[in-house]
């Protein structure tokens, strides 16, 4: 039962991401990722590169951009030393090892959150594990495919109709259940 469940879980993910984006295309490949206090960030770091590394061609340390934010969930009372990581590497998507990087993700084996950014089509692509994605665009024309084709894996709540997804002019979201 597990493994049918993965096997949709993977069919769907790879190819609603293949729906929207083509080899040639420019991708940011962006991980964030928390270091708390117990784990240092040269600890967080390393998983990190590893990912790059891992499923990214000609991978270069150079053409990693990081950056180091505060912690993006704090709220008022957090008193801890917690930070925010930004890594980003811009890629074309045949560069980046998608199928396994996204069956790895999905199986809960990478470290961090994965943001695949089309800035030319103008859509995030975000695999938060098995359970679903989130494709986001400031623009309906790249999600008008998916909304006809795939309506039958978007959330109910968010389930519309071609009609009103031509009405929408503001940016978008497509929650996906896996």
């Amino acid at each position: 039962m597990v493994e049918v469940r993965m096997e949709q879980v993977n069919y769907r993910s790879k190819t609603l991401f293949h729906e929207i984006n083509s080899d040639d295309d420019e991708l940011y490949f962006v991980i964030f990722a928390d270091s708390w206090e117990d784990e240092p960030v040269s600890k967080v770091e390393s998983k990190i590169i590893d990912v790059f590394v891992k499923y990214s061609n000609k991978f270069s340390i150079d053409d990693v951009d990081k950056a180091v934010l505060p912690y993006r969930y704090r709220d008022d009372e957090d008193e801890d030393n917690t930070i925010t990581l930004r890594f980003c590497l811009k890629r074309k998507t045949k560069d980046i090892q998608i199928n396994d990087l996204l069956t790895a993700k999905a199986n809960g084996s990478i470290y961090g959150d994965i943001y695949l950014i089309n800035s030319i089509k103008h859509v995030i692509y975000h695999l938060y594990d098995d359970r679903g994605l989130d494709i986001i665009s400031s623009q309906k024309k790249p999600l008008e495919k998916l909304y006809v084709n795939y309506n039958h894996w978007i959330l109910d709540g968010l389930t519309c109709s071609l009609s009103s997804i031509k009405r929408i002019k503001y940016s978008q979201l497509l929650d996906i259940i896996l």
